[in-house]
């Protein structure tokens, strides 16, 4: 059975000249003792080792007073790293006790143990580079909102007035809203499995995720960014942007995996077969049937498909594509447009909601569901097909007759 106490003291071996003597607490874990020092003094006569008790000098003593605010703050730390591993029944080691005393102000304060939880996370690579920086972009929104956020506040309320801000001051839109609020709750979440005590009343706060919004091509505008790739009339590197576009509106490949696929890709079966770059820490392989319009579009025989620049220079180029007289895209044109593109063309031409979700790699079918939308020409169709069925039985044709 685990053993542990703690208590204040002063080394009365080494008494000053003036009388006082360094005051000490004395942490006991299992028979292993550590002496932690407060650096405080004071009078060794004052001090009662044995009920762990400092006394006043005089009476109204000035000093008295802060002096035990000190010692009752250090106190509470330590007891309160005793408790939670009390709960927990959780077995506490002095290696362990220190640390955690190391870290306690993350315990106490949810800035500190965010800043600390999201470069954890990032160093043991359960989150990647641009989910770190995002969440790292949330912390330090939190951070002009309250500089201290003690974790019993981390109510509902605090929520809300945490979603006001990103509204009213920084303009931020629903899927940003969303975004912010959700980093939040995912490191209370973190934290109550760290064994902190955190306000469960966070938890009543309804995230509710905004609507989809995607952008897409038409097949009209995707002709005309045909008709520009064959004209030969960019430069090296919008005409590689441009290339690498067309074929992800072909297969459907994020921007981050157009950056790395290669040959190796390639099966036996003319598929694409790889892990995508997001899904990386969960190893979900996903294949994508290579179709012939989309290896036209691949620059080189071996090695990697694309010379391409950075990402942020892609959409660069994609956007002064789309300002072209030739093209005058009028959409918000970024290389995720390519991915929507496929994503909406494919249910349209199979409505197969289940095999979409396969080749997007999608985790759940809600996210594939976005494509699942229904535009003006989509209903005219239907209507016409659903008109001509009928007016195959005679009955029906002399009716409109």
């Amino acid at each position: 059975m685990v053993s542990y106490s703690v208590k204040l003291i002063c080394n009365k071996s080494r008494i000053q000249l003036d009388g006082t003597a360094s005051l000490y607490l004395v942490v006991i874990i299992n028979r292993v003792v550590k002496h932690l020092p407060l650096n405080l003094k004071w009078p060794a006569s004052l001090v009662d080792n044995k009920k762990g008790i400092i006394e006043p000098r005089k009476r109204n003593d000035p000093d008295y007073n802060d002096y035990q605010l000190i010692i009752d703050t250090e106190l509470s730390k330590v007891n309160e790293i005793f408790k939670i591993y009390r709960i927990q029944d959780r077995v506490l080691t002095m290696e362990l006790f220190l640390e955690d005393l190391q870290n306690i102000e993350c315990r106490r304060d949810f800035i500190p143990y965010m800043e600390k939880k999201i470069m954890e996370r990032y160093k043991y690579k359960e989150i990647g580079f641009k989910t770190k920086t995002a969440h790292i972009g949330t912390l330090r929104r939190l951070k002009k909102f309250r500089t201290i956020i003690p974790l019993y506040i981390t109510d509902r309320k605090f929520l809300q007035q945490f979603k006001a801000r990103l509204i009213q001051i920084y303009k931020n839109d629903a899927g940003t809203v969303w975004g912010r609020i959700k980093d939040v709750k995912t490191y209370l979440h973190l934290a109550i499995a760290d064994g902190m005590t955190v306000n469960p009343d966070f938890e009543n706060f309804v995230n509710t995720p905004p609507l989809p919004s995607i952008t897409y091509l038409e097949e009209e505008e995707i002709n005309k960014l045909l008709s520009l790739y064959n004209s030969g009339r960019l430069d090296e590197q919008r005409q590689n942007v441009l290339r690498a576009f067309l074929f992800s509106c072909f297969t459907s490949l994020r921007i981050s995996d157009v950056q790395l696929a290669e040959w190796g890709w390639v099966t036996l079966n003319n598929e694409l077969q790889f892990i995508p770059y997001k899904n990386r820490r969960f190893k979900r392989e996903v294949t994508i049937p290579l179709s012939a319009i989309a290896k036209k579009f691949i620059e080189r025989k071996i090695g990697k498909f694309f010379s391409l620049p950075t990402d942020q220079e892609m959409n660069r180029s994609l956007k002064d594509i789309a300002a072209l007289d030739c093209v005058n895209i009028k959409k918000n044109l970024t290389f995720h447009v390519s991915r929507h593109t496929f994503g909406t063309h494919y249910y349209k031409q199979t409505k197969d909601v289940v095999t979409l979700q396969k080749i997007m790699g999608h985790s759940k079918i809600t996210t594939t569901m976005i494509y699942v939308h229904v535009n003006e020409q989509d209903k005219r169709t239907g209507i016409d097909i659903m008109n001509d069925s009928f007016l195959k039985n005679s009955g029906f044709l002399r009716l409109v007759r």
